[in-house]
């Protein structure tokens, strides 16, 4: 009995983003996953944790390729790699106000990038 509950705790524990300073609450029936309070461009950048769960609220600025985009909010850039699926029906510009929720992939040998699981259209 003890084994599974220190596993689970080890795993609730990993599922903040590095710039969250409230815990994140444990999953429910109805969430696909948690996720940690806005993080910033800055704080995705400097994160070192592989996979940390993150929201970022900004804007899309520019396509760099298929698929990968450049967000920008008042901090700065970071790439965000988005599935054509995830923004198929949105009409999103520059201009638009959007919500990426995804996870931190932590490369290497040059700057972290966000993996998008879900875009929101805040403000058109």
């Amino acid at each position: 009995m003890r084994v599974p509950l220190l596993i689970t705790l080890a795993l609730v524990g990993t599922m903040t983003a590095c710039s969250a300073a409230d815990p994140v609450p444990a999953p429910s029936s109805t969430t696909v996953y948690a996720m940690a309070s806005p993080a910033t461009s800055r704080s995705v950048l400097d994160c070192k944790r592989d996979d940390a769960l993150v929201t970022l609220v900004g804007r899309l600025v520019r396509q760099v390729k298929h698929e990968k985009y450049e967000f920008a909010d008042d901090t700065g850039t970071v790439i965000v790699e988005i599935d054509d699926k995830y923004l198929r029906g949105l009409n999103v510009t520059a201009k638009t106000l959007v919500r990426l929720e995804g996870e931190i992939d932590v490369e290497t040998f040059k700057p972290n990038t966000v993996d998008v699981h879900r875009v929101t259209v805040l403000q058109p």
